[in-house]
């Protein structure tokens, strides 16, 4: 038998421990030691029998000195150490752990991440949580990796019910009426009376505190401001037609890139390049010029004579065919009917756990949005980021498909994204940002800012199942982060830098489709040589 050490706070944690150690056979023996000076303080057999004071016990217990041992022989033991269920501590032990009121240890994620290489180093070792669900926080990780399927219903039984949550942990749940059938009692706090469950939530004056704590429901509320089940809808949708590219040098460009172009549009819609049916259509038949036309294109100085009109007419012909054809785009398959609007958060900090940049292409059919991908990178140089920019502009053009706009955080960069609107002109109309100034529209009962109007117009595509996403813990977590406080939309970082950077990216691309007209005109077509002037008018003498 192997104890290896749980992690916790609660002295019940280890009672499992000393239960099954009292089936043991008689050679196995238990004792307890000081883990700070390595002496047995309880433990042994007649005169030569250790014990302390339940006060010295405690104390030692608080200082996470307690250490128990299982002898299996004078050379070889097994040992059980209950510590602070922290990042710090949980570090550099392998074994089981058991882990007690997981629901209310606040930097879960990243303990389960530490605890991976604790339970991995041996096929026996398990993780063992144990916890009520957390107070009205649908935001905590335990409500990710433990409450149960929506629409799940448990029927009483003595001995619990099992079920697999949706992150595929198997829980076993025993609620007050489960406990009842085990015999467990509960007494009126006033006379004192047995009582059964349902009395007792008749009794309890917070009834969803007492849903929670005898109940075990998992109840959505908090102070999130997008709802967990519905976020959970809209990645489910996502899966195999939206993205995440994490870009840490250049070179993750590329592939980031050939996945845009065979995807933007997604597959119903038919604007894959495969999709498309044999060759593009031919371009209109070039008009045949005018003598005066001919005239002015074949003056002297400005390209080689032709000898005769024939040659003339044959050389302006093959001239504007040319340029009609390097005018078209390289691929048009359909781009023109799609609608697609592109969010720029900027960040400039490259340290570890700073926020970073995101760039998120979002796609509007009909009433739903899809944010087909996003593009994640950290870096202090603007050309860099422009750089990238323009690589994802030229994607859209050589697929047929022009932006309405892109809309870049103004907030903190204004220099920065008033240079931007200057650098895109030529490809995209650039729209500037500034969160905390007033939004000016008739439809707005009371005032507000575009950081809680942009805000609140994503948050309700999600709230109407009309808002597609990655399906990426990424995304999720960032979408998490953002928080409702008296009415503000607020974000807390966590601490990996993460700041819903993410959000603000997919909610300024959202004005980016609402902001312009899609029939704007960006900048007149680029012409390959002069064009001639118009004819002289006739003037009176």
């Amino acid at each position: 038998m192997r104890f290896q050490q749980p992690v916790g706070q609660d002295i019940s944690e280890v009672i499992p421990v000393i239960r099954a150690a009292r089936g043991v056979p008689a050679k196995v023996q238990f004792k307890t030691f000081d883990a700070s000076t390595g002496k047995e303080i309880i433990g042994g057999q007649g005169a030569s029998a250790k014990n302390i004071s339940a006060a010295s016990f405690a104390e030692l217990f608080s200082q996470q000195r307690l250490e128990f041992r299982v002898y299996h022989s004078t050379t070889s033991y097994s040992r059980t150490k209950v510590i602070a269920p922290n990042i710090a501590t949980a570090r550099s032990w392998s074994g089981t752990v058991l882990l007690d009121e997981v629901a209310f240890i606040r930097n879960l994620r990243e303990l389960m991440n530490a605890l991976l290489p604790v339970i991995t180093a041996d096929k026996s070792f398990k993780l063992i949580l144990s916890t009520t669900p957390p107070e009205f926080d649908d935001t905590h990780y335990s409500f990710e990796l433990l409450a149960p399927p929506a629409g799940l219903e448990f029927k009483p039984n003595p001995e619990g019910n099992w079920y697999t949550s949706e992150s595929g942990i198997r829980v076993h749940r025993a609620d007050a009426f489960d406990t009842a059938l085990a015999g467990k009692k509960i007494f009126d706090l006033k006379s004192g009376q047995e009582i059964s469950p349902q009395e007792a939530f008749q009794h309890a004056p917070n009834k969803d505190g007492h849903r929670i704590a005898h109940w075990l429901k998992w109840m959505l509320g908090g102070s999130a401001a997008c709802d967990l089940l519905r976020l959970r809808t809209a990645q489910e949708r996502g899966i195999n037609q939206c993205q995440n590219f994490q870009i840490n040098s250049d070179a993750d460009m590329t592939p980031a890139l050939n996945w845009l172009y065979q995807n933007l549009g997604g597959v119903a819609s038919g604007l894959r390049p495969e999709a498309a049916s044999g060759a593009p259509p031919p371009p209109p038949p070039v008009r045949d010029a005018t003598p005066y036309e001919m005239y002015q294109w074949n003056r002297p100085g400005a390209r080689p004579l032709a000898t005769s009109f024939t040659e003339l007419s044959k050389l302006y012909s093959e001239a504007a065919a040319r340029r009609q054809s390097l005018a078209a785009p390289e691929r048009s398959v359909g781009g023109s009917k799609l609608a697609i609007g592109i969010g720029f958060d900027v960040a400039t900090s490259t340290k570890g756990k700073s926020n970073p940049s995101v760039v998120s292409l979002l796609e509007e059919h009909g009433p739903e949005w899809i944010v087909r991908c996003r593009f994640i990178w950290k870096t202090k140089d603007p050309e860099i980021a422009n750089q990238r920019i323009l690589s994802i502009l030229n994607v859209l053009e050589r697929r047929g498909v022009r932006p309405r706009a892109l809309a870049q955080d103004a907030t903190n960069e204004h220099y920065y994204a008033e240079q931007n609107q200057k650098y895109f002109r030529a490809k995209v109309p650039v729209v500037l940002v500034v969160a905390s100034e007033a939004v000016d529209k008739l439809s707005l009962d009371k005032p507000t800012n575009w950081k809680e109007y942009l805000g609140n117009q994503l948050i309700a595509k999600l709230d109407d199942n009309n808002l597609t996403l990655p399906s990426d813990e990424y995304t999720r977590t960032d979408y998490r982060l953002v928080m409702k406080d008296r009415g503000r939309i607020v974000c807390e970082p966590n601490d990996q830098g993460m700041h819903g950077d993410c959000f603000d990216a997919d909610k300024l691309a959202g004005h980016a489709l609402t902001a312009t007209s899609s029939r704007r005109t960006i900048v007149p077509p680029r012409e390959l040589w002069p064009q001639p002037p118009p004819p002289p008018k006739a003037t009176l003498g």
